[in-house]
């Protein structure tokens, strides 16, 4: 019984170790495949030479490995600076068959190509389903976790808005009201700026144009 035991772990270890290569291989045979399409008919020796412009040399035989499978593993700082030597955003070499292409997003859990990409990217909460069919939405994880970033995306917003210029031939009434909207608008950023900073964020500085008396040393 203990050895029957024992070669039950044996096997479940296994499985498992072989479910995770098998994932992460397929990953980066994704990125494999989707720099060697974007590529195109430019010499691998080309790509080469443009990651040594980029500060971070990816070598010819390194680019030709990964593009006939030889390489079994792309890290972060390659994935960003092929990307970016091929002018592309990285989500498009880990996520190449957006929209509705159908991809490994973590180990047994499949969804859609758009749907890991707006995950990654921190637009949406992880959905995916696995082998048995059942769904996994965390809106709670997301709402929590990404919360910077949709602050962040607020902050950019506000801005934009107090960015645009006041119509010209406006009654005084309605500069007043414009103003009155500018200043809420004003002391909705100082908010989000204050919250960004709470979580570690680095807020943009005060748009020079607020002449409302709101400045960082007021957060």
């Amino acid at each position: 019984m203990i050895h029957r035991l024992a070669g039950r772990r044996k096997c479940a270890v296994f499985c498992v170790l072989m479910t995770q290569r098998s994932w992460a291989e397929d990953t980066t045979d994704r990125i494999a495949d989707a720099v060697k399409a974007q590529r195109g008919k430019r010499s691998a020796q080309w790509l080469a030479d443009r990651t040594v412009e980029l500060g971070h040399p990816i070598s010819r035989t390194a680019i030709s490995n990964l593009e006939v499978k030889r390489k079994r593993a792309v890290d972060v700082r390659e994935l960003v600076v092929l990307a970016r030597a091929l002018g592309v955003p990285p989500l498009l070499l880990l996520y190449p068959a957006i929209s509705a292409g159908e991809v490994e997003v973590l180990p047994k859990h499949r969804t859609s190509s758009w749907s890991a990409a707006e995950w990654f990217a921190g637009r949406a909460p992880y959905t995916a389903m696995d082998e048995t069919q059942k769904v996994f939405v965390d809106f709670a994880a997301y709402e929590d976790g990404a919360r910077l970033l949709t602050l962040a995306r607020q902050e950019e917003e506000l801005r934009r808005q107090l960015r645009q210029p006041s119509k010209r031939g406006l009654s005084p009434d309605e500069l007043a009201e414009d103003l009155g909207r500018r200043e809420i608008v004003a002391s909705l950023l100082r908010g989000v700026r204050r919250e960004m900073k709470a979580l570690g964020g680095e807020p943009l500085p005060w748009p020079e144009a607020v002449p409302y008396g709101f400045t960082d040393a007021d957060e």
